[in-house]
């Protein structure tokens, strides 16, 4: 396979990954819009709400990166058997795990209120919010598993379908449940639910109807192989690990705001749905290079993991650069269609280029994510990682005694720039030294 094809394997494989990843943070938008038309204790309590399943989700994200990469190096040495004994352990692991999240619902909330300093105004909000959207955890990180082995063969339409059928759905029934009937955050929370599971049927129906044949293959002594399941439990360890980092920045960052009041709450919320928008556009082209560097790496072909990275980066600069120009010079119109509060838009706009500024300095790590991801690189992912996470609390707490309302986002585009240089080094030591 030659520059030019890879290329436009690049591209045809980001396009619909694109589309499909803006969807997740267009209905965070509409929810984050829903709830702002209430009042901005509602627009920080769905907030709240939301980080609250970010961090269970989030943490088995490995549903999808781990599904993905075995998938494609499995595709890339032919085996069939392999390819359907990954999908069967996902969806195993994924219904177990949610299974269990739903029996611990109560501690899990309670833990998760403690560590995002929500509010006694917001807890009664957030509460009904919660206990309602749990719900959808069997169909959420089941979803998690199929879109994984769908990109891990290549197909990145069937995951744009199933998101986009599944946001159509959400934001027809929030919109229908909160504006016209006035069912509030209940109304958020059951739209989600359901889309959820339509989202999986959908997928389910989707598998059936293009990948059947592949049901011959499945040998089920293998797919219990104890070595194979330790090797898939270890693999996502690693990455669990990682996420988990990741997360308790985020938390540390609504946990923040959460102390500053209602306002710094609702405009921390607005800077993280911009965030992300760019994260998501992004991811596109990492998604791309999860699936292709997995086959590559998997027939162990160098050169072509080599030219997969080069265009991975050119692409994802650009779509950086075009958030940065949108940010950067469309900041408060961007604000104003998320809230019509005059306070939260006159405490956010202080942080416009800072904000234009995040996504150059940070979409190198996104592009990296989904190279580590294809070759399966848990271990480097994991120490990125925490090194990123240890840079960013020595900055926070050095100029959190110069600059309290700054520190924190200093501190995050550190974390974003550390993970960047962390992982590039690690690439070229001990991944792919030598290249």
């Amino acid at each position: 396979m030659n520059s030019k094809s890879i290329d436009k394997k690049i591209v045809r494989f980001a396009i619909p990954n694109i589309l499909g990843n803006v969807s997740v943070p267009l209905l965070s938008t509409l929810d984050t819009w829903l709830m702002g038309t209430l009042s901005v204790l509602h627009l920080g309590a769905v907030g709240l709400g939301a980080m609250l399943f970010d961090l269970m989700y989030w943490n088995f994200s490995f549903l999808r990166m781990g599904t993905t990469g075995l998938t494609a190096q499995a595709r890339g040495i032919g085996s069939s058997t392999k390819i359907m004994s990954t999908l069967i352990r996902g969806l195993i692991l994924a219904i177990f795990i949610s299974v269990l999240l739903m029996a611990i619902q109560m501690p899990f909330f309670k833990l998760g209120s403690w560590a995002l300093n929500i509010s006694n105004e917001h807890l009664q909000i957030v509460a009904l919010y919660f206990g309602i959207r749990i719900f959808a955890a069997p169909a959420t990180l089941s979803i998690f598993t199929i879109k994984g082995w769908f990109f891990g063969m290549h197909n990145s339409d069937f995951p744009l379908y199933m998101t986009i059928f599944t946001t159509l759905i959400n934001l027809s029934l929030s919109y229908y449940w909160v504006i016209i009937l006035g069912w509030g955050v209940e109304g958020v929370a059951w739209g989600t639910v359901i889309a959820q599971y339509c989202g999986l049927g959908l997928g389910i129906g989707l598998w059936f109807f293009k990948y059947k044949s592949y049901t011959q293959s499945v040998d089920w002594n293998k797919i219990f192989i104890v070595k194979e399941i330790i090797q898939f439990i270890n693999l996502n360890k690693d990455i669990f690990i990682r996420t988990f980092c990741l997360l308790f920045v985020f938390t540390f960052l609504y946990s923040h705001a959460s102390k500053m009041g209602a306002i710094a709450l609702a405009t921390n919320v607005l800077i993280l749905q911009m965030m992300g928008w760019m994260s998501y556009a992004i991811d596109g082209f990492a998604y791309a290079a999860e699936s292709l560097v997995g086959e590559f790496y998997g027939s162990k072909n160098k050169a072509n993991i080599k030219i997969v990275i080069k265009k991975a980066f050119k692409y994802g600069g650009v779509i950086a650069l075009l958030f940065a120009l949108a940010y950067g010079v469309g900041g408060e119109y961007i604000f104003s269609l998320f809230t019509d509060n005059q306070e939260v838009i006159s405490f956010i706009s202080p942080f416009k280029w800072g904000l234009a500024m995040m996504p150059l300095i940070g979409f190198g790590c996104y592009i990296w994510d989904g190279i580590f991801v294809g070759m399966m690189a848990a271990q480097s992912m994991r120490n990125s990682m925490l090194g990123a996470l240890i840079t960013f609390l020595v900055t926070y707490y050095f100029l959190n005694i110069f600059t309290p309302s700054f520190a924190i986002w200093i501190a995050f585009a550190i974390f974003l720039i550390s993970r960047w240089i962390i992982q590039h080094i690690l690439f070229y030591k001990k991944i792919f030294p030598n290249s």
